[in-house]
C-alpha cells in the first residue's frame, strides 16, 4: 500500500501502468470477518488512512480533521464512530495517544496486517506490536464470474413422464359428466344391438 510506483515499474516491468504512489488493499483483508463487518464509513476511512502508509512511516499515520477535512470529510462524530470500529477490528492500531491544546499533539497509528517501522516517540512497546489476525469468511459464489446453472437433473436427463413418479392418482372430482375419451352418457350408443332397442322404443311410444 503506498508502495513506490518506480520499485514495482523495476520488478514488474509493463505490470502496471499506473504515475506515481498507489494504495492496494490486500484480498486477504477484503475477504476477511473483520473488514467485511464494518460500516461504510469505517472502510473509507481505513482507504484514507492508508493512503498515507509510504513502506517506512507505519505506526506514525494519522487520523485527525486537518488531513481528513480536504479528503471530504467533516462530521468529527462519523470520524470517531469509523476510527472505534477500526480499532475493535484490530485493522488499525493506535500507537500513540493524542492530547488536545496546549500539548496539540496527533495521535498515531499503524495498518493491523502490516510490520511496525516507526519505533520512537509511540506510547506503545514495539517489541510487543503484533498484527492483526484476520478471519477469512466462506465464499457461497465464485469470486470471479458466475456459475453455470444446470438445466438438468444433477443424475442426468429427465424423462417427460406423462404420469406421476410414484404412479397414477385417483381423481379428486368423480362426477364427470362426460367420459373423457368418450360420449355424453346420456346419447344413444352405436352398438348394433343397443340402436336397435333405442329406436323401437322410439317409435313405440311416437305411436
Amino acid at each position: 500500500m503506498g508502495a513506490s510506483y518506480e520499485k514495482q515499474k523495476k520488478s514488474k516491468t509493463g505490470k502496471l501502468d499506473i504515475s506515481g504512489r498507489w494504495t492496494a488493499l490486500p484480498h486477504v483483508v477484503i475477504h476477511s470477518q473483520e473488514y467485511r463487518k464494518l460500516g461504510y464509513a469505517a472502510r473509507a476511512l481505513l482507504f484514507d488512512i492508508a493512503a498515507q502508509y509510504n513502506a517506512s512511516n507505519n505506526g506514525k499515520l494519522v487520523c485527525c480533521m486537518k488531513y481528513l477535512k480536504p479528503l471530504g470529510w467533516n462530521s468529527n462524530d462519523t470520524i470517531t464512530r469509523g476510527l472505534r470500529e477500526l480499532i475493535a477490528s484490530g485493522l488499525l492500531i493506535q500507537t500513540r495517544q493524542g492530547m488536545m491544546p496546549p500539548c496539540s499533539q496527533a495521535a498515531w497509528f499503524a495498518i493491523g496486517w502490516f510490520a511496525l517501522d516507526v519505533r520512537i516517540g509511540l506510547d506503545i512497546e514495539p517489541s510487543k506490536y503484533q498484527k492483526c489476525r484476520l478471519t477469512q469468511i466462506k465464499a457461497t459464489s465464485p469470486i470471479i464470474g458466475t456459475k453455470k446453472r444446470t438445466i438438468t437433473p444433477i443424475n442426468g436427463k429427465a424423462s417427460n413422464c406423462v404420469t406421476p413418479i410414484n404412479g397414477a392418482t385417483e381423481a379428486k372430482n368423480s362426477k364427470q359428466p362426460i367420459p373423457i375419451n368418450g360420449e355424453f352418457i346420456d346419447l344413444p350408443s352405436t352398438y348394433p344391438i343397443i340402436h336397435q332397442h333405442y329406436t323401437s322404443e322410439v317409435t313405440r311410444y311416437d305411436h
